[in-house]
């Protein structure tokens, strides 16, 4: 079973009482043009992970993101001093990375206060050099949620 609508039916609250006896004058229509094709793609849903790794004299290198096929962007910056950003532990251990003058260091140098941003899925590591410790490093991370 249906309801109808009685035409007749008092007005609801918003509605208001017209005479019929006004003129609504004529709108004439905008006009639209379509200039080209809108691309739309699909927003999957994703949420941000924080984190600040120190780095030591006792642990002076350590993985600040893992293998993580979910992720969709990395942002990373040394807050007190130089690191240097590797893609595996046994690049990270390299002696070259742990000099203080980082003159030839085993991967890519991270300059204090200066953010670098990484489309990767793949592990990153980070060493500090002797006699920059304690130094912290913040990843701000994008990932896709299931």
């Amino acid at each position: 079973m249906t309801d109808h609508i009685d035409p007749d039916a008092v007005l609801i609250q918003h509605e208001t009482e017209h005479p019929a006896d006004i003129e609504v004058p004529s709108v004439d229509p905008i006009p639209v043009v379509t200039v080209g094709s809108v691309a739309v793609e699909e927003i999957l849903p994703q949420h941000v992970a924080l984190r600040t790794f120190v780095l030591t004299t006792d642990n002076p290198y350590k993985q600040l993101l893992a293998l993580d096929p979910l992720r969709v962007r990395a942002t990373l910056l040394a807050l007190d001093d130089d690191v240097v950003l590797t893609s595996s532990r046994a690049q990270a251990m390299s002696p070259a990375n742990l000099e203080a003058t980082l003159a030839a260091p085993d991967g890519a140098v991270l300059p204090k206060s200066f953010p670098v941003s990484l489309d990767t899925v793949g592990e990153v590591w980070a060493t500090a050099p002797t006699g920059t410790y304690p130094a912290r490093v913040a990843v701000y991370m994008t990932r896709r949620t299931l």
